[in-house]
């Protein structure tokens, strides 16, 4: 499914004289939800470019195995939704751009990616939104990770090269799903960091991570601090957190772990709402789709280098043959 987006999003910057694929875009909200068997899940979808009212909308679910399944056709005049579905699912229409499908009585069959659709009929192409991931859980399995650990050079290291890496540790979690970010003492803003691909330990099956960020010399004395949130156990405003302070003639780093909650909400409580969460698939499409066009972009600028270096030579040597 990734592949095909990226296909389709490269065909439209490429063909612009075809037609304008910003004229049909959708997008899919949140990027992940954990629940429980037997609870509700909730998926919205925007359409921009397309009234949902007037041309209608597909829904689809890619399993665990990858398998594409459809469920569901929707048109102001008609609703289709298989057998299976019928009595667990249903779709709230919002305007003309916005619609909200709801499955009651989760079950482990339904864990997958669910994507909203449209037939863009000037391309023969169908449209598929950002996907959003849901998680079907067991509570008895829920495990927050364990206690967080910042890995960092040596003081001597980071002055010698100018700079370090900071690296938190995040490990024997359940489910797959966690957000990380970095923050410098002194300063709101979140750092730009990168992040491993969620790892699962086949002995286990809890899940693992890692993210990192670069430290300059000039940051040395300076707390930096790795927050995260794990969905599965509590609602998004639960945040842990581990710190680090790295001091010159300090020989024993000061590392600091706390835990921050606003809000005690249990996913596995009857009123769980569900959290926003980075989803991984998504970002590493987007990269991949952005890399690719870079490397085009990057061939036929070599392409006309190579030409117009060509014709240049044939040139001279088709001069030099009518002076002679």
């Amino acid at each position: 499914m990734e592949s095909a987006n990226i296909f389709i999003y490269s065909l439209c910057l490429y063909l612009p004289w075809i037609v304008s694929c910003q004229e049909l875009t959708l997008r899919q909200f949140p990027e992940s939800v954990t629940r429980p068997v037997g609870k509700t899940a909730k998926f919205l979808c925007e359409v921009d470019g397309l009234s949902i009212i007037n041309q209608g909308l597909h829904w689809y679910l890619q399993d665990s195995n990858h398998n594409i399944k459809w469920l569901l056709f929707y048109k102001p005049t008609q609703i289709e939704i298989p057998g299976e579905y019928k009595n667990r699912m249903s779709l709230g229409i919002n305007g003309d751009k916005l619609c909200t499908l709801s499955i009651t009585n989760i079950q482990a069959t339904d864990d997958g990616i669910y994507f909203c659709a449209a037939w863009h009929k000037d391309v023969s192409l169908k449209i598929f939104g950002t996907g959003t991931k849901l998680s079907v859980i067991n509570c008895k399995k829920v495990k927050e990770p364990d206690t967080p650990k910042i890995l960092s050079p040596s003081v001597e290291d980071i002055e010698k090269k100018g700079k370090g890496v900071y690296l938190c540790l995040l490990e024997n979690f359940f489910p797959d799903v966690i957000k990380v970010e970095w923050y410098k003492e002194g300063n709101n803003n979140k750092l730009a960091s990168q992040q491993d691909d969620i790892k699962l330990d086949n002995k286990t099956q809890l899940y693992s991570t890692r993210s990192w960020i670069t430290v300059l010399k000039s940051d040395l004395g300076k707390k930096f601090t790795c927050k995260f949130k794990h969905e599965g156990v509590t609602a998004s405003e639960h945040w842990k957190e581990v710190s680090i302070v790295k001091k010159r003639n300090q020989p024993i780093d000061k590392v600091e772990t706390s835990e921050k909650t606003v809000i005690e909400n249990k996913t596995c409580d009857n009123n769980a709402t569900g959290v926003v969460y980075l989803n991984q698939r998504s970002y590493r499409a987007a990269s991949l789709a952005y890399t690719l066009l870079l490397v085009k972009s990057a061939m036929y600028s070599l392409m006309l280098l190579l030409f117009m270096v060509s014709s240049r030579h044939w040139l001279g040597v088709s001069k030099r043959m009518n002076v002679e």
